[in-house]
């Protein structure tokens, strides 16, 4: 088994993180991305951590998510004239316009959903299948039973047969 090497400065950084105690909103992307500060220079020295906390991946995603929704929603009537125009010009493949059209579509009026069946037999259904015996078809369907006279309990003796009570 191998052993993860982190230096004084990854390993105080991790205990911080797991304590809840660092401040990621003074650490600026790079800073983020590397898992270490600056120096005073504003350079990264020394070697670069192999352990990163989780708490500097997640606060980076956070920000990057953050910018590309602003993107898109400053962007969104830029888009969908051009998605209009692919959809609409009779220059452009007919395979594009239909991607366009489609997907212009699915954004308005929603996707149709896909519905997918799926079909489990439980055990106790298999078992009691495989208990059922069927009865050949050249044989009546009816069992002959001779009927006791009269209408007294019955109990089951050691070899599982009726016997009078």
């Amino acid at each position: 088994m191998s052993h993860l090497r982190a230096g004084k400065g990854t390993v105080a950084l991790v205990e911080q993180a797991k304590r809840g105690e660092l401040d990621l909103s003074e650490w600026d992307d790079e800073e983020l991305l590397q898992g270490r500060r600056r120096d005073r220079k504003g350079r990264f020295s020394g070697k670069r951590p192999s352990i990163i906390p989780a708490s500097l991946h997640q606060e980076l995603w956070k920000r990057k998510t953050s910018e590309v929704s602003k993107l898109l929603v400053t962007n969104v009537l830029e888009a969908t004239n051009v998605l209009i125009n692919l959809a609409t010009n009779e220059n452009v493949d007919d395979g594009v316009r239909l991607n366009a059209a489609k997907f212009l579509f699915e954004r308005v009026m929603g996707k149709t959903p896909e519905k997918i069946e799926v079909e489990v037999e439980a055990p106790w259904m298999v078992a009691l299948r495989g208990a059922i015996v069927s009865v050949p078809h050249d044989q009546d369907d009816t069992i002959d039973v001779d009927p006791w006279e009269d209408d007294k309990p019955r109990a089951i003796d050691r070899r599982g047969g009726l016997r009078r009570a």
